[in-house]
């Protein structure tokens, strides 16, 4: 188990939503004591976030809270920005909010939260030819750059600087896919392939970390309420996509970020949120990795479940396939009627004119 008295967590994407909920947890957990370095793209957000959470170490009792925050874009092209920045994070100066207080060190854990989302469906997006909208495959590429490369980058600047662990102190590094990133759902066939890809990268770089003591973990929030999440509300997604993502129900930032730093603290391969999170973690394990030494009793009872529920929890999700594939044929139909009557009333509105 990590503890985190005294130590220094990085969390990209720390300015608002899970990576703030994230930073308040682990404030919670150290007493107040830990140091915190925020990274996100504005300034603004991140002096926001970082007045809060000094206000919330004070109210644990820490008379000097130590958190800093470092304003950097990490789908940046630029792998060397992103290098340069993990360099003033750990060896201290320069970064927005130094608080003067020297360096803070290797993280004991990097979270790389930092995402971004869009929906709509693919024969939608094939078929926008109007130029209303921004072309489908660079908003892709985007969702790629920052879901994606956005944390192999920052893993590849931060990895130097936690690896070797010294004393047998162990480290950790979270990784943030999705429920989506374990299960694709209608709409998402952009957002799901990023979040597919973070999975594989998580699985390899375990296997390579763990001699060096640093543990890996990859967390699959389901919708979360978040001010990202408003968003991609607003922008509308596809009504099948809702549908189907609102079976596993809404969470609060609070309870994800609670779910992320125990997990990372353990060591455990994955975190996952109620029932629905349970059975797709369960189901989808195959050939992923055990998580670190440190691992607890829940977590070997995770993997005898995994071995024993596997067969039984790949028939109950045929129930939910089945479900799914309704709601989208329901809603297929649904459109097509709508397309008829529209057309029926244009045809009538051009008799009229005649």
């Amino acid at each position: 188990m990590i503890n985190l008295k005294g130590g220094h967590v990085v969390i990209t994407g720390g300015s608002f939503g899970i990576g703030l909920a994230v930073a308040s947890e682990c404030l919670r957990v150290s007493g107040g004591t830990c140091a915190l370095t925020l990274v996100a793209r504005g300034a603004v957000g991140l002096a926001a976030a970082v007045e809060r959470l000094s206000v919330e170490a004070r109210g644990a009792g820490c008379d000097a809270p130590r958190i800093r925050a470092e304003v950097l874009d990490v789908s940046t092209h630029d792998s060397a920005i992103v290098r340069e920045a993990a360099e003033r994070i750990v060896h201290g100066g320069g970064g927005a909010g130094d608080d003067g207080g020297g360096a803070y060190g290797p993280p004991d854990i990097l979270f790389c939260v930092a995402g971004t989302s869009f929906a709509g469906r693919v024969v939608d997006m094939a078929l926008e030819t109007d130029g209303e909208r921004e072309d489908p495959t660079l908003r892709t590429r985007k969702l790629m750059d920052v879901n994606f490369f956005g944390t192999f980058s920052v893993v590849l600047a931060f990895v130097p600087h936690m690896v070797p662990t010294k004393n047998g102190r162990r480290r950790s590094i979270v990784l943030t896919s999705s429920a989506a990133g374990q299960a694709g759902v209608i709409g998402f066939a952009s957002y799901s392939s990023t979040k597919f890809a973070l999975r594989g990268f998580a699985e390899s770089l375990s296997m390579e970390l763990r001699p060096h003591g640093v543990d890996v973990t990859v967390a699959y929030p389901p919708d979360t309420d978040t001010p990202g999440y408003a968003k991609e509300m607003a922008e509308g997604k596809p009504e099948e996509c809702s549908l189907i993502s609102g079976e596993m129900g809404l969470f609060t930032a609070e309870k994800v970020g609670r779910g992320m730093v125990a997990s990372a603290r353990r060591g455990g391969a994955q975190a996952y949120w109620g029932l629905e999170g349970w059975m797709l973690a369960t189901v989808t394990a195959g050939f992923g990795q055990m998580g670190g030494p440190a691992i607890g009793f829940w977590e070997v009872m995770e993997l005898i479940g995994q071995c024993l529920l596997s067969g039984v929890l790949r028939a109950v999700s045929l129930c939910y396939l089945w479900s799914f594939s309704c709601i989208v044929d329901k809603c297929y139909k649904e459109r097509l009627r709508l397309i008829k009557e529209r057309e029926e009333g244009e045809g009538a509105c051009g008799e009229k004119k005649k």
